[in-house]
């Protein structure tokens, strides 16, 4: 649902080859993070991937927590043009939310993002980041979903954005369950209930 940034302002006496090396640090960190769990995965490791000192991800992030929700959550906004592009083919309402939910669960980012939180909570100093992330996903959801419905004459059942922070919320919901080794999680079938539209 989400466009993702293809840009970032530079920020006030950045530099050009500063404003490169977090770049790279981000990019590989979003690499590695998606593979291996944020356990797995050192300092070093990232700075050697991005061709930075280790001190550099300190100077550019804070700190490793603060890198991996960042990581996380523009690893999601990445994968989340899926959505727009599976959306664009669904005839129906009921297609569209099944669409939406199945591809949303094939998105490997998810896993990191639940990850993301969890480090969170264990350090609240970064969850300014992941609310600043869940915003940004909100946001840019419902914009999408908005388009769509207004394009097509439908209508979500529980508002636009209600509709899309309880969509997120069962998404999220079901990949920790998932991991827990709860149950499979939701099929796409349950979250799509999650996203009620209907035609006109």
């Amino acid at each position: 649902m989400p466009k993702h940034p293809t840009s970032r302002p530079r920020s006030r006496g950045a530099s050009p080859r500063g404003d490169d090396a977090r770049l790279r640090i981000r990019d590989a960190a979003m690499a590695l993070f998606e593979e291996r769990s944020f356990g797995d995965v050192t300092v070093k490791e990232i700075a050697a991937a991005a061709r930075v000192f280790p001190n550099q991800i300190t100077h550019h992030f804070g700190s490793k927590d603060a890198l991996y929700v960042g990581s996380a959550f523009g690893l999601l906004l990445r994968q989340s043009e899926r959505l727009r592009e599976a959306g664009h083919g669904a005839a129906t309402p009921g297609n569209l939310g099944r669409t939406l939910a199945s591809t949303a669960m094939s998105m490997t980012s998810l896993s990191v993002v639940v990850g993301a939180m969890a480090v969170a909570r264990a350090n609240p100093s970064v969850q300014p980041a992941v609310d600043a992330g869940l915003t940004v996903l909100f946001r840019q959801s419902s914009g999408y979903l908005r388009t769509v419905l207004r394009d097509r004459g439908w209508k979500a059942g529980l508002g636009v954005d209600r509709s899309v922070r309880i969509f997120w919320s069962a998404v999220f919901g079901s990949v920790l369950t998932s991991r827990a080794s709860f149950d499979r999680g939701m099929s796409a079938a349950d979250l799509a209930a999650a996203l009620p539209i209907a035609g006109t």
